[in-house]
């Protein structure tokens, strides 16, 4: 049994290895997707490239340069370090937020191992990097993993402060932890770094009446040390940029939730209705989502005293943790599906223990749903994966991308082949269903990223377009009449401008490309109707972009 364990712990952890290596090697495969991406990246850029590390700037669509008081610095610090040591590209853009998702891989492992075992702990590791939204924001330039790294810490911090305060060991330094991560992830992200690990705790001790353990908290010293991180950054900004505090604080994180209509300096909101955060949840843990689903049914169904007391104080910590962000934005309608990551590793952890309890069997009590549900999973999946594949193929290979519908039946064609005579084969039977899921989740998202990666290149960003611009128009000015994407400053080394009336006006031959998007196409054409005298000629397309120059 011993030898069986063991053999099992080092399947699960190859697993897992396979799984970081994948988001490893794919970090560099992508190029830096406007608008977030870019802007992230190009703020980083900046800082290195002035030596002002104090108030990160941003490049506005504009192309006047201006200060960003959309987030705290130390995202961007971290990513300017990364470009220093690695150079200026997609990999050192994506370096920290790849750490930051070993970091909160390492802290849900920890958390698992110490009150559940070692195998408990690898499965939550693989239900976690394998989660869609876990794994695609694990290689993005984004500032969520990192907050997610802070509230993950904190609730590790606090989790062992309550056990070694149960245990009458010196649990003050974990308290300590809960706090010093507060403070990390308020430089990260501002308040909602407090408010998400905050409520948990409040929803935690609501529902275990562990009173002594909320309020015994070393609120004192952890209060100090939270401001002693803190507020250097802020005081030295506000100095240096009156009504930073006012922005930040007020319209950037308490106007924002309110509404959408927040006066957002450096870009538009994302309206969307009320409720949508329990959806996008649902979506970023997908494909365990059905299994919690399954969870909450059984306990609904089986709604008696004694199996709600299965949960013990550790459970409840978790489910808290998880449920926390998608209920807090649930009255927010300006909401991005990033928001949820933190949520993720909670979800985890509880979902996890559920499986080395065994209490799926509970659960999907039918052996026929069981096995009805992961097969069905596991072959959306893999139709997933072949089709993004050879759809992304037919792109290569096509004269007009996706003009043509060849690629998309072939990709069905081809699909309903695998399914037949090799899903069937593999899984004739639930047995390892957990690491079989892990696996084809991780595959197919991996495909999808590396069979993509050069449409999105061309309709996401800007790196297609300007390795023909240069390689046509080396040294000239390029000029993006409706606002110039952040990834174009990241990676163009020509001069770049906005303004329409040059593009179309402009008798000045070094101002003789303009770039367009094909959905501004209708805007331009009206403004060339209004211009008595225009010469733009289309040099060529691609499929987001078409590129004029003058006669």
């Amino acid at each position: 049994m011993k030898r069986l364990r063991s053999r099992y712990i080092i399947l699960l952890s190859s697993l897992l290895t396979l799984i970081i290596t994948l988001r490893f090697i794919s970090l560099g495969s992508l190029s830096l997707i406007d608008p977030s991406e870019g802007r992230y990246a190009l703020i980083s850029k900046l800082m290195l490239e002035t030596g002002n590390f104090l108030m990160p700037q941003v490049v506005g669509h504009d192309g006047v340069m201006i200060e960003f008081w959309g987030k705290p610095p130390l995202f961007f610090w971290a990513t300017a370090l990364s470009y220093y040591i690695f150079g200026i590209n997609e990999f050192s853009a994506r370096i920290p937020s790849f750490l930051s998702m070993l970091a909160v891989i390492g802290s849900c492992f920890f958390f698992a191992r110490h009150f559940w075992g070692s195998i408990t702990a690898i499965l939550t590791a693989l239900i976690l990097s394998s989660s869609v939204l876990f794994y695609i924001y694990g290689g993005l330039c984004q500032v969520d993993m990192l907050l997610t790294t802070s509230v993950s810490i904190a609730m590790l911090g606090f989790a062992r402060y309550v056990d070694a305060k149960a245990r009458a060991r010196s649990y003050r330094w974990w308290g300590c932890l809960f706090f010093i991560s507060l403070a990390v992830g308020f430089i990260v992200k501002g308040p909602i770094a407090v408010v998400l690990p905050g409520v948990s705790v409040v929803l935690w001790t609501l529902w275990t009446r562990r009173w002594s353990d909320f309020f015994r908290l070393p609120y004192f010293t952890g209060g100090l040390i939270f401001l002693l991180i803190t507020t250097p950054w802020f005081y030295f900004a506000e100095q240096k940029s009156p009504g930073f505090l006012y922005y930040f604080f007020f319209q950037e994180n308490i106007l924002r939730y309110a509404t959408n209509q927040y006066g957002d300096k450096y870009g538009t909101a994302h309206p969307i209705f009320y409720g949508a955060s329990w959806l996008f949840v649902g979506l970023a843990f997908f494909p365990w989502t059905f299994y919690i689903l399954a969870d909450a049914w059984n306990r609904c169904r089986n709604s008696s005293t004694s199996s709600r007391c299965t949960l013990n104080w550790t459970d409840k910590l978790a489910l808290c943790w998880g449920i926390t962000p998608p209920l807090f934005f649930c009255f927010s309608n300006g909401l991005l599906i990033g928001y949820m990551l933190p949520a993720l590793p909670g979800l985890a952890l509880y979902l996890s223990r559920r499986f080395s309890r065994k209490d799926l069997t509970a659960v999907l009590r039918l052996p026929k749903l069981t096995l009805t549900l992961n097969i069905a999973i596991i072959r959306i999946l893999c139709v997933t994966t072949v089709t993004v594949f050879l759809a992304a193929l037919g792109f290569y290979i096509s004269v007009e991308p996706f003009k043509e519908n060849f690629s998309l039946v072939a990709a069905v064609i081809v699909c309903s082949i695998l399914v037949i005579f090799v899903v069937n084969q593999t899984l004739s039977h639930p047995r390892h269903f957990v690491e079989k899921l892990t696996l084809c989740t991780v595959m197919a998202v991996s495909s999808a990223t590396f069979s993509i990666s050069g449409y999105l290149s061309d309709s996401s960003s800007t790196t297609e377009l300007l390795t023909r611009l240069v390689e046509q128009n080396t040294g000239r000015h390029l000029n993006f009449p409706f606002g110039i994407p952040y990834s174009a400053f990241v990676y163009s080394p020509l001069k770049l401008e906005s303004d329409l009336a040059e593009a179309v006006d402009s008798d000045d031959n070094e101002r003789e490309i303009v770039a367009i998007p094909k959905k501004k196409l209708s805007t331009l054409e009206e403004q060339l109707a209004l211009s008595d005298d225009h010469d733009l000629i289309q040099s060529f397309r691609t499929p987001n972009w078409i590129v004029y120059h003058k006669n």
